[in-house]
């Protein structure tokens, strides 16, 4: 189960990763942090379903990560999204697919600055 806060700490906001054993939910690597403020760590969250992949969309950026080594690391470089951080109050939609091979992702305001009409991403 994937938890985020993204209003949290001056919006750069984060999100944290949690597996059940035994009779507890334990955290599984580090905490996420945002990068900058405004971003919005943990707005949009996907879990592949093996719990080993996970795409994070907040405003104006997603990015990808990736569990191994007990911790979780960036995968890809941030997708920007163009405009103004006040037109992505609803932050940057994100899914992926239950083997963590695709990822897709949108926003109601503008196209990808990187990549014009991308829809998905295949890893």
């Amino acid at each position: 189960m994937a938890i985020g806060a993204s209003y949290k700490d001056p919006n750069t906001g984060y999100l944290q990763v949690f597996q059940y054993k035994d009779t507890d939910w334990v955290q599984i690597g580090d905490t996420i942090v945002g990068q900058c403020a405004k971003k919005c760590t943990g707005m949009h969250i996907s879990l592949s379903k093996n719990g080993k992949v996970l795409v994070d969309g907040g405003k104006k950026e997603a990015r990808i990560f990736q569990f191994k080594n007990n911790n979780w690391y960036q995968i890809s470089e941030g997708f920007d999204f163009d405009g103004d951080s006040w037109l992505y109050k609803d932050g940057i939609g994100v899914s992926i697919s239950g083997d963590g091979k695709v990822v897709a992702m949108g926003d109601s305001v503008k196209q990808f600055v990187k990549t014009t009409n991308i829809e998905a991403l295949v890893l």
